[in-house]
């Protein structure tokens, strides 16, 4: 199993976006190739960390979710809002809060 965490910039332009896709593609292939053991751990903040846990998923891995903030999700740009519901929904474990960290 490999564990991978990112925390990355937002409001990244397309073609900002390619390059981030692009960079975080070789690491993946560098740090775990062929790994569908591996785990990204993420916020889910658009931008990079999006674009991370989308190339996690693409790749048979799963997801830990880190939520900062009890209201994490009305902080995200309205845009980014599905998405984040969506790589929520396929999270099987229910996400870290900042409440259950530091317990």
């Amino acid at each position: 199993m490999t564990r991978v965490a990112v925390s990355g910039h937002r409001g990244l332009s397309p073609d900002v976006s390619a390059l981030v896709v692009a960079g975080i593609e070789a690491q993946l292939d560098r740090i775990a190739p062929g790994d569908s053991d591996l785990i990204g751990l993420s916020c889910l903040a658009d931008g990079a960390d999006q674009l991370f846990a989308a190339a996690v998923l693409d790749r048979g891995g799963s997801l830990d979710v880190v939520v900062p903030a009890e209201e994490y999700r009305e902080g995200l740009p309205e845009a980014a809002q599905p998405q984040y519901e969506a790589f929520l929904s396929r999270k099987p474990r229910p996400p870290l809060s900042s409440s259950r960290v530091n317990r």
